[in-house]
């Protein structure tokens, strides 16, 4: 139990120093232990829960990450997003356009409403994987705690099903448009 104990505090010491933050939320395994790790460290007055409300998201994920947000104590906010114009000839980059779009829009959020720093759920796995999206995440300084403080996969379903959270053992679910070659 130390361990885990020692694991969580590394994340709470990556989320703390930011002070305020708006949570990429999409109500998966990693970001729900994400957005519950900065409600312990910042306080519900300092975060914001964004899900993005795209063409390519089912909205019983919007609706399950709503719950969530709310069951949590977060503030949140559900942004719609349309389809961007450059995914439509479905190119080799389109992971990376596309979440760089989203991050701007979350990034608009923030400056809206006085938040500095945007955050997301990528944790240590991520990096073995190809992730087009994590160049977006870099170039735009998003930061991704879970990652910082070394958690992977297994460290976050762990923490969560101590945590209690409901989401322990949420399957994982690709975006849709990785469904196209």
């Amino acid at each position: 139990m130390t361990g885990h104990i020692d694991v969580y505090e590394r994340l709470l010491a990556e989320i703390r120093p930011l002070g305020s933050a708006v949570v990429a939320f999409s109500g998966g395994v990693d970001s729900t232990l994400l957005l519950d790790a900065c409600l312990q460290s910042l306080g519900p007055t300092r975060v914001l829960a964004a899900t993005l409300a795209t063409p390519y998201v089912p909205q019983s994920e919007i609706r399950d990450a709503k719950r969530l947000a709310v069951a949590l104590g977060a503030r949140h906010e559900v942004i719609d997003v349309p389809f961007p114009d450059e995914l439509r000839s479905n190119p080799l980059e389109r992971c990376y356009v596309c979440k760089r779009r989203l991050l701007e829009r979350l990034q608009a959020l923030g400056a809206d409403q006085g938040f500095v720093h945007i955050i997301e759920g990528s944790n240590a796995d991520d990096l073995g994987d190809h992730r087009p999206g994590m160049r977006a995440v870099s170039e735009l300084g998003v930061r991704s705690p879970l990652l910082l403080a070394g958690l992977d996969k297994a460290a976050v379903r762990e923490l969560s099903r101590l945590r209690g959270l409901d989401t322990w053992d949420k399957p994982a679910q690709a975006c849709l448009l990785t469904r196209f070659p």
